[in-house]
């Protein structure tokens, strides 16, 4: 045999071997068969579901008002004498006597209801004077004073406007008219 039969029967039969393996892979599927045309891949793309839709609106709870017709009280029979329902015993009433009495222009002034004291003055400190104002004031319906104006003072410019704020701070008891009235404020060392 010469030389080149013996290559022509080599490549013939690697030729052979190679469409055999070829033919078995692609009925297996292990290599695509290239004799047939591309298969189109579809790509399969899924989308989120969409979301659930709200919940309904809870239903208008209609409350209806309770119908009731009073029971009809039959009468009592003819010629039965029905007695009274004894009542319990109360407990004796609240005095009134606060709300009927009238407190004279005197009482409401001699006793306030509030009194904040005056703040000594600083330079009567330290001179060391004491003294008394008198001072007129008017007190409003409501208990509070409207109005002040010194009558009178025995150390004349050392406690006058102490004397004035404390008063216009000074409460009474409410008795629903004005009242006008004079009072002493004091300014002792102690």
């Amino acid at each position: 045999m010469d030389r080149r039969t013996v290559y022509i029967t080599i490549i013939v039969s690697v030729l052979i071997h190679i469409a055999v393996l070829y033919y078995i892979a692609a009925t297996w599927g292990i290599v695509p068969n290239i004799l047939e045309g591309p298969e189109d891949e579809i790509l399969a793309v899924t989308t989120p579901p969409p979301p659930p839709p709200p919940p309904p609106p809870p239903p208008e709870v209609v409350m209806e008002k309770p119908r009731f017709r009073p029971r009809e009280t039959p009468p009592p029979p003819s010629g039965v004498k029905v007695p009274p329902v004894p009542l319990k015993p109360q407990p004796p009433a609240e005095s009134t006597a606060d709300a009927t009495t009238i407190l004279s222009d005197k009482q409401v002034i001699d006793s306030p209801v509030s009194k904040p004291p005056p703040r000594y003055p600083q330079r009567a400190l330290e001179a060391e004077k004491q003294g008394t104002v008198r001072i007129r004031i008017t007190i409003q319906p409501d208990g509070s004073v409207s109005e002040a104006i010194v009558v009178s003072s025995t150390q004349p410019g050392w406690f006058e406007s102490a004397a004035l704020g404390a008063v216009k701070r000074w409460r009474y008891k409410a008795t629903g008219r004005v009242i006008t009235a004079e009072v002493e404020v004091e300014f002792k060392l102690q």
